[in-house]
């Protein structure tokens, strides 16, 4: 870090030549196809990975959709920095001691985590969605912390002020008023090599070696809010993200406010049948989810496919299958395990016994 820092410094100054070659790469973060094939031409070109910087973000957009159905804000500055940083944590290791510094704002104190409509399916707030997104880098950043502790890899988290960017874009401005917003952003915004200087810092300063999980801004470390601090909610997002991006084969995956079938198909996997279902769902009609049965070959999976969906009574759940109704009385169903568990409203009992056999199939399995 210390080389990488003077290097850096000697560089911008003008005193001296930088060694290596830019290698510029496309990459979309409002496409996982695009975020997957970036990172697959990095790992085949770069034998290793010192710092990675997640950097990119969408500002206060009208309502609109990434390529696969997610939110734009929520997508691009949560879902894509999340995939491809996990994607690239191979190589981050192999390659430490290294770094991975995220970059977030000062708008996460305005940011609710709700698990209801993370998609914004039900309403959607251009300001609360941006706000949302930025908290999630946060819970993103101390829970990845948590889970690489002694990898030699560290992440860090920052806000770098405001700064005088095209990131405001969309944000409408009178005609008559931008003399005004212009004199002031000059006077008071940041400039970008400004707003950079605590991406440098955590990039590259001796004095940052080994802190991980920490929020900085101005190059040095801040006070969060408690609700950018709640460990519960941070698993619980990093979970519920992994499901969103179909990043992970699980054999239990969350279901989360399933309102109809959309396909349906089945497949073996570890010595078991598996039935897997597309399902419009308040996180968007990509949202995938499996039912996991016992059958051992096609037709078994086929006649368990047809119980599952047919069955109306909890009784009808056993240990060949779990059935999950996702007509009327149903919708709105949630599982995932015990400790991540929330709601604001009160947990109808069938919810709670299917989500019981749930796990317990898990663990069976």
């Amino acid at each position: 870090a210390r080389e990488l820092r003077a290097e850096v410094g000697l560089c911008s100054r003008g005193g001296g030549e930088c060694r290596g070659e830019l290698v510029v790469h496309e990459l979309d973060l409002a496409s996982l196809s695009s975020v997957r094939s970036f990172c697959q031409q990095v790992l085949q070109e770069e034998p290793r990975l010192d710092v990675l910087i997640n950097n990119a973000g969408i500002f206060q957009c009208p309502y609109m959709k990434t390529e696969d159905g997610f939110e734009m804000q929520f997508g691009v500055n949560h879902l894509g920095h999340f995939l491809l940083t996990n994607l690239l944590l191979g190589l981050l290791k192999s390659s430490a001691p290294s770094r991975i510094v995220v970059v977030s704002s000062k708008l996460y104190k305005y940011g609710e985590i709700n698990f209801d409509d993370l998609n914004s399916e039900l309403s959607y707030n251009k300001s609360f969605a941006y706000s949302r997104s930025k908290l999630g880098n946060i819970l993103f950043t101390r829970e990845l912390a948590r889970r690489i502790q002694n990898t030699g890899v560290t992440v860090n988290v920052l806000h770098p002020g405001i700064v005088r960017t095209n990131l405001g874009r969309y944000i409408h401005i009178p005609l008559l008023a931008k003399p005004l917003f212009n004199l002031v952003s000059w006077a008071f915004f940041k400039s970008p090599s400004e707003g950079a200087q605590t991406i440098v810092y955590l990039s590259t300063s001796p004095e940052v070696e080994g802190v991980s999980g920490k929020y900085f801004g101005d190059c040095k470390e801040e006070q969060l809010l408690p609700k950018a601090t709640d460990d519960l909610v941070a698993r619980k997002l990093w979970d519920i993200s992994e499901v969103m991006l179909d990043q992970k084969e699980k054999l239990l995956t969350r279901v989360l406010n399933c309102k109809s079938i959309i396909q349906f198909r089945h497949f073996d996997y570890m010595g078991a049948t598996f039935c897997k279902a597309h399902a419009s769902s308040a996180l968007g009609s990509g949202l995938e989810f499996f039912w996991i049965l016992k059958g051992r070959d096609c037709d078994a999976g086929q006649e368990s496919k047809w119980k599952l969906m047919t069955a109306t009574d909890i009784n009808q759940l056993h240990r060949r299958g779990i059935k999950h109704d996702l007509k009327a009385k149903m919708t709105g169903m949630r599982f995932t395990s015990p400790e991540l568990y929330k709601t604001s409203g009160p947990q109808p009992e069938i919810w709670h016994k299917m989500g019981q056999k749930l796990n317990e199939l898990s663990e069976d399995l």
